[in-house]
């Protein structure tokens, strides 16, 4: 940008390049020709004229393109003086060559809070700046003879004295308007507004852009969660590298975006690192409890800060203020805001549904079998010296390493597995999930390999693929069939009209197969 463009030229240039800032930064600093209804007698006798019924006050460079109207005076005024002498509300169209470039009011009032901002702060800065007077010690001198008085008409004296007001009044005039020409182009050196997948941590982020940030943040890391624990439950660790990869990503965005909401408030992006490290250092002294009080604070802190603490006005010590809040911004906004109330309602439902779950009372036969762990010493051994978990209907006893618990069963398993009654106990630990399936069949099926097989076809996605064929075997005197495919092992025994399933999911670690395969070996049955 040079001196000698027009703000059009600027304007033009700057929708070209997607940012308005240099647009900004030179309207402030370009005389418009506009209408006002005082004459002019200092800028604060100007009013500005707007067309009846229009809130909008038109000006441009070209003097012949605004009409003063009846009653009406046109005179030359810098941007950043018609930006501080719009009513509030009211919008400046820009009339232009061959169109009219409209600010709108709210731009307006957010130039209109910079501009002053900036002048408040730099009058501050000159303020602090004036130096004590330092006494200067002067030398006795011998007085000088006296002049003799020159005397001057009545028509010189006034001449002199109109003279002398015109000269300050023209000096004040021009410290003034070079005065808010100077911190007007100061304060539209602006940063350009912060960008959601941006990496620098400089810059500020008001509020409202800080919660519309915040919803395809969090809807991101929900869908990278979803893919992550799905992957991971598979031990598909190659496929979840480049997950857990993006989902890191995606939090470094969240800190980034919470730095640049604390810039806003003038307060530094340490305190952030300063609360984490206050929750890490409770978890480990004081437990759960404290972990989970020190959180609890750390969010509504977060909600405090975000939602309710204004930005500084003006510039701050991180940046200039931020612009006004674009439509998208303010509809993203106020989604997230629905939203979030929204779970908070679901929040409440599921709760009490789970408080009247917990308050019923256990139909017969419903307990979820017994469990013993392990005493200590014994780690690793099944039996009755390890860790022994026994089947609802005492027929099995096998060696979950935890305390296994029951899981729902969706109905389009219970149709695959064509089980009249599915009852399904699993549990987690190292990096193996442990299962058992009892299926109750009514009655002992005439053939139990078919019934093995139509189980294999279930427990097998499309995309298993047996390691080896399967092993027809006997449990105790009872049918059963030993399936490996992967890193999936399976085993199922009938046992009259039960059938029992025993499945792990392991990794490929040697470590992690050895124990899938002491899981399997540790079945027994008790009848």
């Amino acid at each position: 940008m040079t001196g000698s463009e027009n703000f059009e030229q600027v304007l033009a240039a700057a929708q070209a390049g997607g940012s308005l800032h240099p647009a900004w930064k030179k309207l402030v600093n370009t005389r418009f020709f506009v209408a006002v209804l005082a004459p002019a007698g200092g800028n604060a006798g100007h009013t500005l004229r707007a067309p009846g019924g229009v809130l909008s006050i038109p000006i441009s460079e070209v003097r012949e393109r605004v009409d003063g109207g009846a009653g009406g005076l046109l005179v030359a005024l810098s941007g950043a003086e018609v930006v501080r002498l719009v009513p509030g509300g009211c919008a400046i169209a820009v009339v232009l060559s061959e169109r009219t470039f409209e600010i709108d009011g709210e731009r307006v009032a957010w130039l209109r809070k910079s501009i002053d901002a900036a002048l408040v702060k730099a009058a501050q800065a000159r303020e602090a700046a004036v130096p004590a007077p330092v006494p200067v010690s002067v030398p006795a001198t011998a007085p000088a003879p006296p002049r003799s008085p020159v005397v001057l008409g009545k028509t010189e004296r006034a001449a002199a004295q109109r003279r002398a007001r015109a000269a300050a009044r023209d000096a004040t005039r021009e410290a003034e308007s070079m005065h808010v020409h100077a911190e007007s182009a100061e304060s539209m050196h602006m940063a350009p507004e912060p960008s959601l997948f941006a990496l620098s941590m400089q810059g500020r982020a008001g509020r409202m852009r800080a919660i519309a940030y915040s919803l395809p943040l969090l809807v991101l890391l929900g869908i990278l969660s979803v893919i992550g624990l799905r992957f991971a439950s598979q031990f598909q660790w190659a496929a979840l590298t480049p997950v857990v990869a993006a989902a890191v990503m995606v939090l470094y965005w969240m800190i980034r975006l919470m730095v640049l909401r604390l810039h806003d408030v003038s307060l530094s992006g340490v305190w952030l690192g300063g609360v984490v490290l206050l929750v890490v250092i409770g978890g480990f002294v004081g437990g759960e409890p404290l972990a989970a009080l020190v959180s609890t604070i750390f969010w509504l802190g977060t909600i405090i800060v975000c939602a309710l603490i204004p930005g500084t006005d003006g510039a701050n010590d991180y940046g200039p203020a931020p612009g006004p809040n674009s439509i998208l911004v303010k509809v993203g906004g106020w989604l997230f805001i629905l939203a979030y109330l929204g779970s908070l309602g679901t929040r409440s439902m599921l709760r009490d549904e789970a408080g009247r779950a917990d308050s019923t009372p256990p139909s017969a036969g419903a307990d979820a079998g017994t469990w013993q762990p392990a005493p200590a010493g014994s780690a690793g051994k099944a039996g009755p010296a390890g860790p022994a978990w026994t089947s609802p209907d005492g027929a099995m006893t096998i060696a979950f390493p935890v305390k296994p618990y029951e899981d729902a069963v969706r109905a389009n398993v219970l149709q695959r597995m064509g089980a009249v009654r599915m009852r399904q106990f699993s549990a987690f630990a190292h990096s193996e999930n442990y299962r058992v399936q009892v299926l109750d069949l009514d009655a002992a099926p005439t053939d139990p390999e078919t019934v093995m097989l139509q189980a294999q076809a279930s427990l097998l996605a499309h995309s298993d693929v047996m390691t080896v064929p399967p092993t027809e075997s006997s449990v105790d005197g009872h049918p059963g069939r030993d399936i490996k495919a992967g890193q999936r092992l399976i085993r199922m025994v009938v046992v009259g009209a039960t059938v029992y399933i025993v499945t792990v999911d392991a990794d490929p670690a040697p470590a992690s197969m050895a124990r899938a395969g002491a899981f399997i070996e540790s079945m027994v049955l008790n009848r």
